[in-house]
This record gives structure tokens, sequence and C-alpha cells, in this order.
């Protein structure tokens, strides 16, 4: 994160990580984190729908998804599986301390700055992605339930998880991993070097740092603008890993080319952008609040 505001005199305009109190960003981190995962959650839920449904058997777009999930399953369901989809919050603190922790590592041998975030970018997302891929298998599970019917779900996530272990061992809960990795690690390296493009476009050349309510404009804009770049450009491959996750089994050799090649079958070339007005709504908020609410708390973690 290379972006400053109009800060007293003595403290950095640019905050690095070794300008951070660690142990106030990781006692404020978690709860970050935790109001993003809140606010957000119902926009995943959605998107999570679209992409597994065949063409448009039950939701014609994002808002006519919200809308029936609303009047069939009522409101609470669009947080179907988010117990064990906090287990993000983790994952989320790995991701950025391995994005900084390598962006800083990385400067004494990469003097364009572009390149380190594309490169931290695709690193952190390779960490987190060991954490967050069971929490989805888990969570994904959930979000699906009961849409089928005006009757409640009655497998809870305690025992999806039992289930889960007991047909298919720890594999059962890392499946769709590599096509996990080969959606978020270029989704994350664009995001951050797409956003760092936007803010040294916006900041122009001037060494002036602006006031702190224009810079936090220039952040939600450029994060906006960032996030929904990675989810125009990786949609097809989250298409396939939610189609992974959902529907295969361990050991019935299902690929990524294997799941391509069906949803192409099923549904010619519109499974390419299923669900992806949601995962813009989500991926553009994501990346504001994660933005904003970041460069925030690098503030307060101040040594």
């Amino acid at each position: 994160m290379c972006d400053g505001v109009n800060k007293a005199p003595g403290v950095p305009q640019v905050i690095e990580w070794q300008d951070l109190d660690k142990t106030k960003y990781y006692v404020l981190g978690p709860a970050f984190n935790l109001g993003t995962l809140c606010i957000l959650y119902p926009t995943k839920l959605v998107k999570i729908r679209l992409q597994a449904q065949v063409g448009n058997s039950m939701y014609k777009g994002t808002f006519d998804a919200f809308r029936k999930i609303i009047k069939r399953e009522g409101f609470r369901s669009l947080y179907k599986g988010i117990g064990p989809n906090t287990l993000t919050v983790v994952a989320n603190q790995f991701y950025i301390t391995s994005y900084e922790w390598s962006k800083s590592a990385a400067k004494p041998y990469c003097e364009h700055e572009s390149l380190r975030n594309l490169g931290a970018g695709v690193l952190s997302a390779c960490v987190s992605q060991f954490i967050s891929v069971p929490a989805d298998v888990v969570s994904q599970k959930l979000m699906v339930q009961g849409q089928n019917s005006t009757a409640k779900a009655t497998t809870s996530a305690k025992q999806l998880i039992r289930d889960t272990f007991a047909k298919e061992g720890i594999k059962g809960f890392y499946k769709g991993y590599r096509i996990s990795l080969l959606t978020f690690a270029p989704s994350s390296g664009i995001f951050w070097s797409t956003y760092g493009l936007v803010r040294r476009w916006q900041a122009g050349g001037s060494d002036t740092p602006p006031s702190l309510g224009y810079t936090m404009l220039q952040q939600t804009f450029a994060s906006a603008f960032g996030g929904a770049v990675s989810a125009i450009v990786t949609n097809p491959l989250d298409v396939i890993k939610t189609n992974l996750q959902l529907f295969s089994k361990v050991g019935d050799k299902s690929s990524i080319l294997g799941t391509a090649n069906k949803l192409s079958k099923q549904e010619g070339i519109s499974w390419l952008y299923k669900g992806l007005t949601g995962r813009i709504l989500h991926n553009s908020a994501n990346s504001v609040i994660l933005v904003v609410a970041y460069e925030t708390l690098k503030y307060i973690s101040l040594r």
C-alpha cells in the first residue's frame, strides 16, 4: 500500500510495514476483517448461487437472486454458511501480512513498484488460500442449501464437516485448491498492480500530500476500479472453482478443463459471465473496504 494522508509532522506519508506497531495491528486487524465479512457476505452468497445454477434455472441475475432469496428463504438466509467462513478473517490477516512483508522485502531488488505489487499480491494469495479454501468448501455447501424449496436446510456446519471428513478425508476440504490458486493469485496480483497504477496516475507526480478526505476518495475509486478489473479477468476461473468445490468428489477425476468443457456444453459461452455482476459488486466493495480500512488501521497502528 503506497498511499499517504495529510498527517502531522514526523508521521511518514507512506506507511510501510516496518513503521507499524504489530501488537496494535494484530489486535485491530481481525475486527476490521470481521466487519468487512459481515457487510459483504450476502453478495458472496448470491454470486455462488448464480455460478452454481444451470443457465437461469433459478435466478435471472444478481438483483433477481437477492429478491427471490429474501422472499422465499428470509433475510437471514443471505448469511447461510457465514460461521465457517469466519476462518477467512484469519486468512486475511495472513494475506495482508504476506503482502506487506514480501513487497517490502522485494524493494531492494526491484525498483518497479507495479511489479513489486504484482508479485506480492500473487504470493499473499497463495499463502491465504491454504486457510480460506476449506472455509469456502464448507460455507459454499451451506450457501446453496434450501434454495429449491421453502423448507429450512437441516444440515449444520458441524455435521457437514463431519460428513465431508468421513467420506473424503482431509482432501475433501481442499477440493478446487489448484483452481483457487489459479483464480486468486492472478486476481490479487492484478488488483494490487492496477490499484498502484491508478494511485500513481491520481498523484500526477505531485509531492504535496492531499487532504484526508480527498485521499480516501482517491483510494475508493482506485480500489473499486482494481477490484472490478480483477473480477472481470478472472471470473471464468472463479466459476470453475465454484463448480468443482460444490459438485466434484475426491477421486472422481473432475478437472479444470473437464469442468470448463462441461459448462460449455451445458450453457455455451454464457458460462464465462455467470455471477459476474455479483462478483464485480463483491470484489469492488471488498476492495474499497479493504483498502480504506487497512490504510486507517495502518495509521492507528503507527509506532
